[in-house]
C-alpha cells in the first residue's frame, strides 16, 4: 500500500465489497496526501474495472511512475 490504506472505502465490509465491483476508487487527501498524482493514475489504469482499458503488465512496467522508481533505484546502487 502506499499509503497505508486501501484506496476502495466502505463503513462495512459490504460496502467496501460494493465500491470494488464498481470501480469506485478513492483517494482521500488526509490519507493520500503524501502519494504523487502519477502514483495514483497508476493505481486507477491498474485497477480499472473495464479490462480492455486495465493497463497489461507489460503497459505497467512502462508507466511512468514506474520508470522513475527504476532510474531512482539505480541513482542509490
Amino acid at each position: 500500500m502506499l499509503a497505508g490504506a486501501p484506496p476502495f472505502y466502505g463503513e462495512t465490509a459490504e460496502e467496501i465489497f460494493e465500491a470494488v465491483l464498481r470501480g469506485n476508487l478513492r483517494f482521500p487527501p488526509s490519507v493520500f496526501r503524501g502519494v504523487s498524482s502519477m502514483a495514483k493514475d497508476f493505481l486507477r489504469k491498474l485497477m480499472c474495472k473495464d479490462a480492455s482499458r486495465r493497463l497489461s503488465a507489460e503497459q505497467a512496467l512502462r508507466h511512468p511512475w514506474i520508470q522513475r522508481a527504476g532510474e531512482a533505484d539505480e541513482r542509490f546502487i
